[in-house]
Order: C-alpha cells, then sequence, then structure tokens
C-alpha cells in the first residue's frame, strides 16, 4: 500500500521489520485496498430532472437486476418507476456494441425527450441522436449534432455539425445547412 510505503518506522533491539504488514494489521491492509484500489468510499454522481410540470422526475440509471442502462421516470406522489427507454432499444439487429445514453434534453412543452447515445464497439465509438415521444412512447432516431437545442414548437432540432448550423426537421426527416464553412 503507498500510503504505509513510505514511513520510517523504529525498530527495536534485535527485530527487524520487512514489510508493511509486519506492522499493519491484515484488517487495516483490507480496508485501506477496498478504499484506495477498490474506490469503495468513492461518490456515486446523480443527475435528476424534474418533468416540466413538476409532478415527477427522470433519472438515467441502471435496470434492477441487470446492467442494462435505462432513463426512467419516477412520479413524486406515488413514487411508482416508469422505465421510459432502454439502452437496448438503441440500435437495430444489425448493430454492433454496446449502447449507452449520455445525456437527454427536454423539449419546451416537455411532450418529447431528445436522447444523445453512444455506440461503442471495440476502440470506435458513435454517437446518435433519437427522439422520444412522451405521449406515445415512440422512439425515432433523428439527427442532431453538438449543441443541440429543440425548437419550442418540438418539430425541429438546432445543432452544429463540422462548424456549421443546422435544421432537422422531424416531420420530414430532412437537414438543412443555415451556414456554409
Amino acid at each position: 500500500i503507498i500510503l504505509l510505503s513510505g514511513l520510517a518506522f523504529s525498530q527495536s533491539p534485535g527485530r527487524t521489520l520487512s514489510t508493511v504488514q509486519d506492522v499493519v494489521p491484515p484488517e487495516a491492509v483490507e480496508r485501506l485496498r477496498a478504499i484506495y484500489e477498490e474506490n469503495e468510499f468513492a461518490v456515486r454522481s446523480f443527475r435528476a430532472d424534474w418533468l416540466p410540470d413538476g409532478s415527477g422526475y427522470l433519472v438515467l440509471e441502471t435496470a434492477p437486476g441487470s446492467n442494462v442502462q435505462v432513463l426512467a421516470s419516477y412520479d413524486v406522489a406515488s413514487g411508482k418507476r416508469t422505465e421510459l427507454v432502454s439502452a437496448l432499444q438503441l440500435g437495430g439487429p444489425e448493430t454492433k456494441g454496446h449502447f449507452s445514453i449520455e445525456n437527454y434534453t427536454f423539449s419546451p412543452d416537455g411532450n418529447k425527450i431528445l436522447l444523445s447515445a453512444v455506440n461503442r464497439e471495440g476502440e470506435s465509438r458513435t454517437v446518435s441522436h433519437w427522439m422520444l415521444d412522451m405521449g406515445s412512447g415512440k422512439l425515432q432516431k433523428v439527427k442532431a449534432g453538438r449543441n443541440n437545442r429543440i425548437s419550442p414548437d418540438g418539430r425541429r432540432i438546432l445543432f452544429s455539425d463540422q462548424g456549421n448550423l443546422c435544421v432537422y426537421n422531424l416531420q420530414n426527416e430532412c437537414t438543412i445547412s443555415l451556414t456554409n464553412m
């Protein structure tokens, strides 16, 4: 253990200390390893976002009994948990790798959620975007780059792509570049 390796110990005559284990009880060594090597007491982050109507909140979490990431909502009054979308729903049968949901953004009216997901396959990393309709539960793959924002009416996504400002229309699935760099 690094913490104790640099300490100088006074030795009694006739006794030589050869290792840290000679001085530190095994229980303490186990606890120090758990703290510093296994991060047993590491702070776990928590992010929750209120639903626009204040009736509950959204959380990115791991589904109970699995290692699959989900976006779940919790009702404040009842505590009821509802799974809105799972990382397993992203992609298709031809998709390889492992998806994780990195971020989400509400539409101003609260009826839609824009998801940013990452697909990791080996060393490669691909970002994709999905729109979740809260009313129907429909999940639609959309085009949205960095710094994306949903329009006030929830029908378009403004984003930047390779230095250009673009708008993606959710109804006709067309992208218009507003700038040309």
